[in-house]
């Protein structure tokens, strides 16, 4: 789950970090990018939901 969490952050700031003088991306690898991101996020939501419920059941 940390690594998720890692990798949503990287991404993010890969993407938000660099400027245009460094490098430019295309819409193709921004759009990949985000999505990662999102999918990373509800990847770290639906298990940390499914911790919380098994606590709950205990």
């Amino acid at each position: 789950m940390k690594k998720a969490i890692y990798t949503a952050f990287l991404l993010t700031g890969v993407v938000l970090g660099c400027s245009k003088s460094d490098t430019e991306l295309n819409n193709t690898d921004r759009t990949f990018a985000m999505q990662a991101s999102i999918s990373n996020s509800a990847e770290v939501d639906a298990g940390t939901l499914a911790a919380t419920k098994q606590q709950m059941q205990r």
